[in-house]
């Protein structure tokens, strides 16, 4: 099963994560929480690319939306930032 989980992790790393997208994940990592105003001002997107981008990681189980509509990591986005920093 560890073998599945770390294909996965590669899967997500090599094809599915933009460099903006593994930003995003390390920019909630150190605030804890994030919405697309936040990650706009941080990477300079639109709000529109934001929110667009947060959705997408979202839908990829890597973050959850709390109650007030900002998004934080899911315990796979953690895995994936442990994953991602031991093997870069």
């Amino acid at each position: 099963e560890k073998k599945l989980s770390i294909e996965a992790f590669e899967k997500l790393n090599n094809e599915i994560l933009t460099e903006s997208k593994k930003k995003i994940l390390f920019i909630i990592l150190e605030l804890e929480e994030a919405g697309p105003s936040i990650i706009g001002q941080e990477l300079g997107f639109s709000l529109s690319t934001s929110y667009r981008e947060l959705i997408f990681l979202e839908k990829n189980k890597l973050l959850s939306p709390d109650s007030s509509g900002k998004r934080k990591l899911s315990k796979k986005g953690l895995k994936y930032l442990e994953y991602y920093s031991n093997n870069i």
